[in-house]
This record gives structure tokens, sequence and C-alpha cells, in this order.
């Protein structure tokens, strides 16, 4: 066995005197060969501290004191010496992990760090330290870090509704959550109240205990309905149900629409007609509403008749007081894009900044999302233009039937058709 690393073993021994560890400490660098010798022996020269020491050191330090040549060094105290080295090198175990642990902890609270990340760090690092007799085992340690994060995700998570669709779900880390504003932009035409509208009819049906409030302040209630019905009559596989055959229906439209008729109102839904600012507070707080819908927020109008930032920064206020009042509660606004952000073509991604008001909405959001069509391919994205919870910058591609309204996931090879 290294002598070298014998001397340097000493060191971390409580037992072995002042003077020899000083002597030791004393001896030039150039007095060791090794490298990680060298590297070991000036870190102790250093911070005369063996917390910060690599997996590679460790294990040295480790074999050496299990020698035979440690034994001889050691001398008539062997049995009494070596638990003694040993302990210190088992203190060192455990309060390395403990260490990890308090950065793990650390991070969580500081937020802005994904779980699974941190854990991945924190076996990596575990893992790498040496095995020693009675100290935490690295296994040990990472079941125990896996029961916390576990415990921190049970106290912590953030209840997520799915919007049905799996492709934006996976942008959003999972659909929309507690508490969350959600704001929606598009230039006008480009489909964003139909896509909310199929959002919607997704939450309904997957919980129909869910209460939905849709206000709006650009089509009257009972157009918003008829669009409604012609989604869910794909849903439905029931054919020839569009929304331009209400104003001039067949004769067989009347039988489809009683059935349609039947099945939406069995989702407890209330479209309601609104656009003044000071009637949302009554509209919202008559039911227990789980999700609001405004659509959209640049209708608003003032008491004098104008709308401007100032009223929409009230009425985001408002929303998000009220979605973080309720056990579970979500926002969604539909807003419109500022004339610089369409001059720039169909073809370009908007910004957040792109929003009209945007600072004003903006402060109040957890996510936006805007609408972009892709006539050519028949294609519709949605793009995640903030995310409190995750990244940016993320699309979710969809097929768009414009006979019935429906937005088409390609990633779900159901699409809802039952």
């Amino acid at each position: 066995m290294d002598k070298e690393l014998i001397l340097v073993t000493a060191l971390t021994d409580v037992n072995v005197a002042d003077v020899v560890k000083k002597c030791i400490l004393e001896m030039p660098l150039d007095c060791f060969k090794k490298s990680i010798t060298k590297r070991l022996f000036k870190h102790l020269k250093d911070t005369k501290d063996i917390l910060d020491l690599d997996s590679d050191e460790l294990n040295k330090i480790s074999e050496c004191i299990k020698s035979d040549v440690y034994k001889v060094f050691s001398g008539s105290n062997v049995v009494n010496q070596m638990p003694t080295v040993e302990a210190v090198l088992d203190v060192y175990r455990k309060e390395k992990i403990t260490l990890l642990l308090e950065e793990f902890n650390l991070k969580m609270l500081q937020g802005g760090y994904k779980v699974q990340e941190l854990t991945r760090e924190f076996i990596v690092k575990s893992a790498g330290l040496p095995s020693i007799e009675r100290a935490v085992s690295a296994a040990e340690a990472t079941e125990s870090l896996m029961e916390y994060v576990k415990n921190t995700i049970d106290g912590t998570q953030v209840p997520v509704i799915s919007t049905g669709f799996r492709c934006l779900d996976d942008c959003l880390d999972g659909g929309f959550g507690d508490g969350d504003v959600i704001v929606v932009t598009a230039p006008s035409g480009e489909g964003k109240t139909t896509f909310i509208q199929n959002v919607l009819n997704n939450i309904l049906y997957e919980n129909k205990e869910k209460k939905v409030l849709y206000l709006t302040s650009e089509m009257k209630p009972e157009q918003l309905i008829q669009k409604f019905m012609c989604i869910e009559a794909y849903n439905q596989s029931i054919p020839g149900v569009s929304f331009g055959m209400f104003r001039q229906p067949p004769a067989d439209f009347y039988e489809k629409l009683t059935v349609l008729g039947s099945i939406v109102s069995n989702y407890n839904v209330d479209f309601q007609w609104c656009t003044n600012p000071n009637d949302l507070a009554f509209y919202m707080n008559r039911k227990d509403y789980d999700v609001v819908c405004m659509d959209h927020i640049h209708d608003l109008k003032g008491m004098d008749g104008t709308d401007s930032n100032a009223i929409a920064a009230d009425v985001m206020h408002e929303f998000k007081e009220w979605a973080i009042a309720g056990e579970f509660r979500t926002c969604i606004v539909l807003a419109q894009p500022r004339k610089k952000g369409t001059d720039r073509g169909a073809s370009t991604l908007l910004v957040k900044d792109d929003v009209k008001g945007a600072q004003a909405i903006q402060a109040k959001a957890s996510i936006m999302l805007s609408v972009r069509r892709d006539e050519e391919n028949n294609s519709t994205y949605i793009d995640t233009l903030k995310n409190r919870y995750g990244t940016c910058n993320k699309s979710a591609p969809f097929k768009f039937d414009e006979f019935s309204g429906k937005y088409i996931d390609p990633s779900n090879s159901k699409n809802r058709r039952r």
C-alpha cells in the first residue's frame, strides 16, 4: 500500500497527535510522487477538511486504512485506532449526504428547478461516494430522497385539469392548474374562440361535475351554443352538422339538433353576454363555477363607453382574485394582439408583448397561448408564449375540421369520437 496515502490518512485520524499532523502538513508537495496523492495532500493542507474530497480520493483512503501497512503504521494501538479513523470517514459520508439533501431542499424551495433534474443530480453525487461500514449507503440515501420527493410533490403539487388534448397537455406540464389565469391571443379569425370551446367541451366531458361560465362580448350566447353543438356532433359521429346550417337548416337537421340538445344540456355550462366589467363579479359568483372564460377582454367597456389598459389591468386582477379564492378554479381570457404583432404576417409567431395591454395582462397571466393557422397544410398551432410552471416556446400541432370546428390532436388517434 502507498505510504504517501498512509501519511495523508493519518491526518484524518482524531487520535494522531497534532504534532505529527503538523509535521505531515509541512512536508513539501514534491515528496509526493502520485498526482492523485498530491491533489489530496494539497486539499488537506489548504482546508484541513475531508468533507470536500471526491470519491476517488476517499476510496484510496478507505483502502489504505484497511491495509496491513496501516496496521504497522498505527502500532500497538491498532484495535482502538482503526475504528477511530473509519469513524471519521463514516462521519464524512453521513455529513456529505446530509449536505446533498440540504442542497436539494434549498433548490426546491428556491423554485425554478425541475424535480427530475434535481433528483438525478443527487443520485449521481451520492452514488459516487465510497461504501464505508456503518455509514448511510448511497442506496439508502436515494431511497430516503425518493420518499422526500414524493412527499414534497404530494404536498405542493398544483392540481391540474387536462385540456383533453395530449399534445397541449405535454406543453403545459399536464394542463391548466388551480388558480391559473390563461390568456389566449390570436388575430381575428384565427380560431381562438373555437379552440377554447373545444377545450371546454373536453373538460366538461371528462369532468361532469365541473361548472363552466362562458362570458361573451363578441357573439350571442345562442351562437356559441351552436358552435358547441357542432363540436359535440363531431365527437358523437353525427354527420352533416355545421355552424352554417343553423342559418338554413335542412329537413333532417332538427332531428339531429334534438339529439345534440339533449347531450349538451347535460353539460353544466352557462353562456352569458357581458360587456360591462362591473357585472363580472355578479356573474362569476352567481354559481360555484370551476372555470370562467371571458371572450374577450378588450371588448369590455368602462362606464364612459371606452376601453383602456387600465380596465384590462383591473379585470385581470379580478379574474386572478377569483381564481385563487376557490378550491379549484381556472380563468381563461381571450385577448386581441396589437397591430404590430399581426403586421409581421400569419407565419410569424406572436410574442407575449404583442398582446394589447401586454404589461397589465402579463402580470396576472399564469399561461399565455397564441393560435396560429396554417391554411396551406390545414393545420393550427397553439404556441406557448408564457408558462409560469415550465418552458415556453413550445407548439402543439392540430388538424382543424372547418366543417364542425373540431380541433383534432394528431397524437391521439381517438380524438373523442365515440
